[in-house]
C-alpha cells in the first residue's frame, strides 16, 4: 500500500488487512465469553459502543458479510413473506 495511505486500514475482508502486533496482543489478552448466549463482554461492548455512537437503543454485531446479508434480507423480506402465506 502506498505510504501515503499507510493510516488507512482496509475491512473489505480479513484477509485484506493483517493484525500488527499491537492487534494480537489485544486478542490475546481480550477477555472472551460466548456471543451467541450473550456471555462475551467485548461483543456486548462493542454492540453498546455502536449502538450509542448511532443513536440507537441497541447494536448487533455480525461475524462476516454474508451474515449480515441474511439478517437484512431476513428482517425485510420475512413479515412480507408471512403475510402472503396467511
Amino acid at each position: 500500500m502506498d505510504s501515503k495511505y499507510s493510516h488507512v486500514i482496509d475491512l473489505r475482508s480479513d484477509t485484506v488487512t493483517k493484525p500488527t502486533d499491537e492487534m494480537r496482543e489485544a486478542m490475546k489478552n481480550a477477555v472472551v465469553g460466548d456471543d451467541v448466549f450473550g456471555d462475551d463482554p467485548t461483543v456486548k461492548e462493542l454492540e453498546a459502543k455502536a449502538a450509542a455512537l448511532l443513536g440507537k437503543e441497541a447494536g448487533l454485531f455480525v461475524t462476516s458479510g454474508n451474515f449480515k446479508t441474511i439478517n437484512c434480507l431476513n428482517f425485510f423480506l420475512l413479515p412480507v413473506f408471512i403475510i402472503c402465506i396467511q
